[in-house]
C-alpha cells in the first residue's frame, strides 16, 4: 500500500461550513456543568460511551441528516457522510 498526502488548499476549506458558529460566544458561554448537560451518559452515572456520544446518538435525533465527515479526494472528489 503506497500513502500519499493530499494538499487543501483555501478553496477547498472555505466549502466546509463549522459546527462551531461563533466561538467567541462559546467560549465565553462555556460551562462544564453545561457540557455535561449535552451528554447522554450511561444508566445509573456508570460513565460514558464515546462513540454513542459521537455519533449515534446524533444519528436518531435532529441532527440525523447533518455532515459528520466530508471526504476530498486527490482529484477533486467529495464525499459527504452525514450522521445517518
Amino acid at each position: 500500500m503506497t500513502w500519499q498526502t493530499i494538499a487543501k488548499t483555501g478553496r477547498d476549506v472555505a466549502r466546509l461550513t463549522p459546527n462551531l458558529q461563533d466561538y467567541e460566544h462559546a467560549r465565553r458561554t462555556f460551562t462544564w456543568e453545561g457540557a455535561r448537560k449535552e451528554l447522554d451518559g450511561l444508566p445509573d452515572a456508570q460513565g460514558l460511551n464515546i462513540a454513542y456520544e459521537a455519533v449515534d446518538r446524533h444519528a436518531n435525533g435532529p441532527r440525523r441528516d447533518h455532515l459528520a465527515i466530508r471526504w476530498l479526494g486527490k482529484n477533486s472528489e467529495i464525499e459527504d457522510c452525514t450522521y445517518s
